[in-house]
C-alpha cells in the first residue's frame, strides 16, 4: 500500500495520506486514529495553517475529488465559517 506522504510533528502526532480503504481499516486494527481529509482542513484552519476551509475544499473539488455540497457546508460550519 503506497503512502503518498508522512509528516511528522514535534508532538506524537503522524499524519499518513492514504485514501484505501484497506489503509483506515489497518489503522483501525492497530487503534491508530484517522480523520477524513475534511476534519484535517478544520483543523488545519483551527490551527490557523489555512485562512478557509471553503476555499481549499473548492480547490480539491476542482481538481476531481468528490465532494457534496452539503459535506461542505457542514465543514464550513465545523470551522466557523
Amino acid at each position: 500500500m503506497p503512502i503518498d506522504k508522512v509528516i511528522i510533528n514535534a508532538s506524537p502526532l503522524i499524519l499518513l495520506f492514504n485514501s484505501d480503504l484497506s489503509f483506515y481499516k489497518c489503522s483501525a486494527s492497530l487503534g491508530i486514529q484517522t480523520i477524513g481529509t475534511g476534519s484535517l482542513l478544520v483543523l488545519a484552519k483551527k490551527k490557523k495553517i489555512i485562512n478557509s476551509v471553503e476555499q481549499s475544499l473548492i480547490k480539491l473539488k476542482n481538481s476531481g475529488m468528490w465532494i457534496s455540497d452539503t459535506v461542505i457546508q457542514l465543514l464550513k460550519e465545523s470551522a466557523g465559517e
